[in-house]
């Protein structure tokens, strides 16, 4: 018998099963055409033919490897972008892990606005992976990868969801969104309560694409109160369209399509029934060990979300505008920068989908959810959007609650302009218009992971170096010199007091201070050292929930035996009374011992600032270009004497 099988005949049996597919999948869409309007209705329980062609979508083992993949190098190399993270967060969990640390005016008794739950919780984290790392350095990164797995086990939930309840090319977009996103490779990683609520979000949004059920009101309203009560209270605030939705939208399955139930008052009764019971359920669930948590920590009892909700609010003279006030389109700006192109799909979404609706005869073959289904489900970030930005006090991280949620929406925008090309060009009748679609797509998706890897790359390379910087405490030789003093040293910082990272970088042999600098806000300080935590219920002098400067959180510059401080050039004066100097230039003063290249934004050029060019693409745009500063960590000089130390070391 001959087995030999010639290449010619391999690529005709090959074209002739392609031949074979197309000319079933022409036949069921002739089918389909033939549809009279009237029958329209009944398409939606229309199952594709046995090998029609079905859009690939990856499984949710590999889409969870490629998210995890990219969230781990997001743990590695994004740069901590807020200070709140590292002084409400990171520095009370170093505190409960290993006794000492910064506090801020939120965790005193007297206000008790931030929740010790929230924090135990990390520490949990802290303590368990504290034994397979070798320094806190290491520790640090373990932590943020364990936020990383986290995210991507949410993120992959949601996908699939949307793979299983929506449409294919959906879900394919959405992937392809949030693998690339420069937004989320931030907020994934941050030890924050806003990105807690983005993981209970992603959840909570995902058990919503189900069919009306007890069980789907339960998922829902468990994971929205889980973000709201012990991650941020104003995430909660994405349950109520939901709850509409719930109530007057009811929902269900048919073969593999959710579609709309017909609207009854009694069971609308019902549902709202089923709202309230399961909403005092789950608070009941989530806020009673919360306060017993609190009752430990603070020796009172004590609401904490709802302290949040009070003093931001209800707070006529406090509350968050002191902090500081954004125009109106701060926001959206953010959102280009972090989701460029497809932020402004997101913000398209439902006019988009409407027109799509308006103009196609029927559903899409492969669409599983009903029109009116799909477009509430992209009515929560218009929500939040409009809700955020009405507040004068704004903050990136803010945002990060819906993050999940612009990338679907983004995906049902570039799933409806493609079928919108697709309705014109069979009206006009043009050879290649599946072509064009697929090009379109296909710019949008290069636009955008490009500007996204930019975006990426920018943050990193122009803002790194207080990560490196104060990383380079935990080099073996700094670390010996840190110890041969035999006492705690004073590593000072002034003006660049917010881009501290945490206590996390920094030996234990070595404690942060705050010299004085131009900002005149209210600084942390210590909490107080004991057994017990003796410093969760300690009211700490010198605090206030007004912003007010308290002058005993400085310390004399001659305690200072390391400085980090960053090169301003406007400070480059020989006047020893200036409140901000360039301790850098102070050579008589201070040596350097390690440098690394930080932005100067007042001088660089606009443009190159949020997106990273290659040099020759820079040269175009601007002869300015990027200009860096030193960012450097000094020692004072005459302090440390390696020969002296040795002997010291050798007698002891």
């Amino acid at each position: 018998m001959n087995t030999n099988v010639t290449s010619d005949n391999l690529k005709n049996r090959k074209k002739a099963k392609q031949n074979s597919t197309r000319n079933k999948n022409a036949i069921a869409k002739k089918a389909i055409d033939k549809v009279k309007p009237e029958e329209i209705n009944n398409l939606k329980n229309i199952e594709p033919p046995k090998n029609f062609y079905y859009p690939y979508c990856p499984s949710f083992s590999v889409a969870f490897k490629f998210i995890l993949f990219c969230r781990l190098l997001a743990a590695i190399f994004t740069v901590i972008t807020d200070c709140d993270e590292t002084f409400n967060y990171w520095e009370p969990t170093h505190y409960l892990h290993y006794g000492y640390g910064l506090q801020t005016w939120e965790y005193s008794p007297k206000y008790s606005i931030r929740s010790w739950a929230y924090v135990l919780i990390h520490t949990i984290i802290s303590k368990v992976f504290s034994i397979p790392a070798h320094n806190k350095y290491q520790l640090f990164f373990l932590i943020r990868m364990v936020f990383a797995t986290v995210s991507s086990f949410c993120e992959t939930v949601l996908y699939q969801t949307i793979v299983d309840y929506t449409n294919p090319y959906i879900a394919q977009a959405f992937l392809f969104g949030i693998i690339y996103s420069a937004g989320m490779s931030i907020s994934s990683v941050a030890y924050l309560p806003s990105t807690f609520a983005m993981y209970t979000t992603m959840l909570a949004f995902a058990a919503s694409f189900q069919e009306s059920s007890k069980k789907r009101t339960s998922y829902v309203i468990f994971f929205y109160a889980l973000g709201g009560l012990l991650g941020w209270p104003f995430s909660a605030v994405l349950v109520f369209p939901f709850v509409f939705e719930d109530i007057f939208l009811p929902s269900i399955k048919k073969g593999n399509k959710i579609i709309n139930e017909k609207f009854k008052i009694s069971n609308s009764l019902l549902k709202i029934k089923d709202v309230f019971v399961y909403g005092i359920l789950s608070i009941c669930v989530i806020l009673g060990p919360m306060m017993l948590i609190d009752f430990v920590y603070y020796k009172k009892f004590t609401i904490v979300p709802l302290n949040i909700v009070l003093y931001n609010v209800f707070s006529s003279d406090k509350g968050p505008n002191i902090y500081g006030v954004e125009p109106w389109h701060y926001y959206l700006f953010n959102g280009f920068l972090n989701f460029n192109i497809i932020f402004l799909l997101a913000l398209l979404s439902i006019p988009l989908l409407a027109f799509e609706i308006l103009i196609s005869k029927r559903p899409h073959l492969f669409s599983k959810m009903s029109n009116s289904l799909l477009m509430m489900k992209l009515v929560p970030m218009y929500l939040w959007i409009l809700i955020f930005t009405a507040q004068p006090h704004k903050e990136e991280r803010f945002l990060f609650v819906i993050y999940p949620l612009i990338v679907f929406n983004a995906a049902v925008s570039i799933f409806s302009i493609k079928r919108i090309i697709n309705i014109f060009i069979k009206f006009t009748h043009y050879e290649n218009g599946k072509k064009l679609g697929r090009i379109v797509v296909g710019l949008i998706f290069a636009i955008y992971s490009v500007l996204s890897v930019s975006r990426i790359l920018s943050l990193y390379i122009n803002y790194s170096a207080p990560l490196k910087v104060y990383g380079y405490l935990n080099n073996p030789d700094m670390i010996k010199e840190l110890n041969s003093y035999g006492h705690n040293v004073t590593i000072c910082v002034g003006k660049e007091w917010y881009h501290f990272p945490t206590h996390y970088f920094m030996p234990n042999s070595t404690r942060i201070g705050f010299v004085k600098s131009k900002f005149d806000g209210l600084l942390p300080g210590y909490f107080k050292e004991g057994d017990d935590h003796i410093g969760t219920w300690v009211i700490p002098e010198g605090m206030n929930d007004l912003n007010q400067e308290e002058f005993d959180k400085y310390v004399d510059i001659e305690q200072c035996s390391y400085m980090v401080d960053l090169y301003v050039e406007e400070n480059n004066t020989i006047n020893e009374k200036v409140i901000e100097p360039n301790y850098i230039s102070q050579t008589d003063k201070w040596e350097k011992i390690v440098c690394k290249s930080f932005i100067n934004k007042n001088k660089s050029h606009g443009l190159l600032r949020p997106f990273f060019f290659p040099k020759f693409i820079r040269n175009l745009i601007s002869k300015q270009g990027l200009v860096y500063d030193d960012y450097c960590l000094l020692r004072k000089v005459g302090i440390y004497h390696p020969e002296k130390n040795e002997d010291e070391e050798i007698d002891n």
